[in-house]
C-alpha cells in the first residue's frame, strides 16, 4: 500500500531496488513490511508499466536484469 502523499511508482521502484539489494523477494518484502506476493505484484506492475523485465530469477536468488541495472 502506498504511503499517503507518496506516488505508487515510488513504492514499486523501492520494491525493485530492495529485491536487487538483498537478492531475495521474501527478505525484501520483510524489510518493506509487506507480504511477499504484494511486493511481487508491485514489481510486476512496474515491469509492465515500463515494458521491460526488472529482474532475472535464476534459481532462488533474484538479480536485476541488464535493463534495470543500467
Amino acid at each position: 500500500m502506498a504511503v499517503e502523499g507518496r506516488p505508487r511508482d515510488v513504492e514499486r521502484l523501492r520494491a525493485l531496488v530492495t529485491v536487487a539489494e538483498v537478492g531475495s523477494g521474501t527478505r525484501a518484502a520483510e524489510l518493506l513490511h509487506l507480504v511477499q506476493p504484494a511486493a511481487a505484484r508491485q514489481i510486476r506492475a512496474l515491469e509492465q508499466e515500463l515494458g521491460v523485465p526488472g529482474r532475472d530469477l535464476p534459481g532462488t536468488q533474484a538479480k536485476p536484469c541488464p535493463a534495470s541495472a543500467a
